[in-house]
């Protein structure tokens, strides 16, 4: 799979592209995947934390990336600096089947930019529906070991070794292109 960075700045390791052509590779399939990231708006303290979760409440965190694209392309685009609005007529669009892990997290926040998530197929809901009342756990992880027979994997896509990085860039990610 080849993956593209799309932002105001480089990341080594990650070949950049455009807007314009994600949208342009995207309007042409037929089914995509899609997942973003979130990270909280606010202080720890600032808000009762025993309750909300800052990184997944859309109205306490802020989305930092939206990962979007298929099984040969995939588009990661840092969300502090590009504007996603030209996306939202293939996040929106009924003709483009969007696939993904628990999508509610993903229209929430993607609700927070004026884009609503139409025509899915929630791997999550699927398995709930396919089990039908067995009390099973239906996260990525569960499902990963329950189908695939794979026990917890990293899924981090900014992992050592992969798209020749030479060091895990994840958790810099928050801090990576921030502007002062």
């Amino acid at each position: 799979m080849l993956t593209y960075f799309i932002a105001d700045y480089q990341v080594n390791g990650f070949q950049n592209t455009t807007v314009e052509e994600a949208v342009s590779y995207l309007q042409q399939r037929k089914i995509i995947a899609i997942d973003i990231e979130t990270a909280p708006k606010y202080p720890k303290g600032t808000y009762y934390s025993e309750v909300y979760e800052g990184g997944l409440d859309p109205y306490l965190s802020t989305t930092i990336m939206l990962q979007i694209g298929t099984s040969e392309k995939l588009f990661v685009i840092d969300v502090r600096c590009i504007d996603i609005l030209p996306f939202k007529e293939i996040i929106e669009s009924k003709e483009i089947l969007k696939v993904g892990q628990n999508l509610k997290f993903e229209a929430k926040h993607l609700h927070s930019h004026k884009i609503r998530l139409e025509h899915i197929w929630d791997t999550m809901l699927v398995d709930i529906i396919y089990n039908n009342g067995l009390n099973l756990k239906s996260g990525l992880n569960s499902l990963q070991e329950r189908y695939l027979g794979i026990r917890k994997i990293d899924q981090n896509l900014f992992v050592a070794g992969q798209v020749g990085m030479n060091k895990d860039i994840r958790s810099e990610f928050l801090t990576i292109g921030n502007k002062p």
